[in-house]
Order: structure tokens, then sequence, then C-alpha cells
């Protein structure tokens, strides 16, 4: 319809300026321009008609894509707040460590793990038990006791395997060095920084103001 009305447009335009010489050279030639004027003012109407058939189609248009866009928008909320809602229920249930981590990595949409990370995990203090996988200078890297497979922390970062995704790093602890390889502790902190379990990218967990001990 807008094409058309856009033939409709430039073909009128062109006839007026056809029949404006035409009545000009009636005037130079002293003859009655009545005719060419007639035909002028229909030029004129069909011109008029053109632009509003044009405008009423770009508005139509317009509104149908507001009216796609908000419906989108409504679904993906929808869809979010269902996963943050059951997530929420799932972390009244004190989960553990590798029971939270599987729970996280099985959420679907990928894309709404942020959202739930955003909106319930960070800074959430948590209490869980794992195993150390190497004392550092000012931190622990620590795995899921279900994970634990003995390797150092090098081993495990440059595998891409599930291990990495099942780590974490205490930060900040002024004691690690009391730890060693293998023990099993028990530690509270806040989540700082979240992990990942994607294919080709494989991340651990970081959590911040950490107390440590062993089980």
């Amino acid at each position: 319809m807008a094409l058309f009305s856009g033939l409709v447009f430039i073909a009128a335009l062109i006839c007026m300026l056809v029949f404006l010489i035409l009545i000009v050279l009636d005037f130079i030639k002293k003859q009655s321009p009545k005719k060419h004027s007639i035909y002028l003012l229909i030029s004129f109407g069909v011109l008029i008609v053109s632009m509003l058939l044009g405008a009423s189609t770009t508005k139509d248009h317009k509104t149908t894509t507001k009216e796609v866009t908000v419906t989108k928008k409504v679904n993906t909320t929808k869809s979010d707040n269902d996963n943050v809602a059951k997530f929420k229920s799932f972390m009244d249930t004190d989960p553990s460590a590798s029971e939270f981590l599987k729970e996280y990595y099985g959420i679907k949409p990928v894309s709404d793990q942020s959202v739930i990370w955003d909106k319930l995990l960070a800074n959430k203090e948590v209490s869980w038990t794992g195993t150390v996988i190497e004392p550092m200078s000012t931190r622990i890297a620590v795995i899921t006791e279900d994970k634990y497979d003995g390797n150092n922390w090098a081993t495990i970062a440059n595998s891409d395997s599930d291990a990495v995704s099942y780590s974490m790093f205490l930060r900040n602890v002024p004691n690690a060095k009391e730890f060693k390889a293998g023990d099993k502790i028990k530690f509270t902190g806040k989540l700082a920084s979240r992990g990942s379990n994607l294919n080709g990218y494989k991340s651990q967990w970081d959590l911040d103001s950490v107390s440590v001990q062993k089980q």
C-alpha cells in the first residue's frame, strides 16, 4: 500500500508540473487556460489523496511494531520471574555447595543465570563445606568434595573440566597457610563473583569476608 501511494504521488506531481507549463504556454499564445487548469486541479487532488494514504499506512505500521515489541517484553519478564522465584525457593532449603552449583548451572535459558545472580546471589552470605585444592598467600582454592581428585589449581585451571566450575577462591584469608591440600573445611563468606560452566568457558567462584575452619 505504501509503495502504491508513493507511485501515485510521483505521477500526480509530474502531471501538475506538465499542466503548469501548458497553462503558461496558453497565456503566451493568448489562449484560454481553462482546460489545463481543470487538469491541474485534478492532479493536485490526487496528490493530496496519495499523501493522506501514505501517512495512514506509516502510522499503522508503527502501531503494529510497537504492539509486537511490548508483547515480547512481557513474555521475557515472565520467564525471568519464574526462574527467579524457583531459585529463591531452592535457596530456602539451605543447599550444599555441590547442590547449589548443580542447580545454578542447570538454569535455562543460560541468560537467566545472570538475572538470578543480580537479583538473589550477589554479595549473599553462604556457609558451605569443601576440600582445599591449594592454599595460597592470602587465599585458598577450594572445590566441592565430590569433585576433588588431588590435582593442584594449575592443573585444574588448564583442564577446562567441570572441576573449574565447581571450584571457589576464598579471598583475603589471613591464615591461609595453616591449611593444606586435601583438608576438609567449613567456610562462611559473601559471594563476590560467579562462576561459569559453559562449553569453552569455565571459571571459578569468588568469596570475600571469609571465615574458615577445619572440619
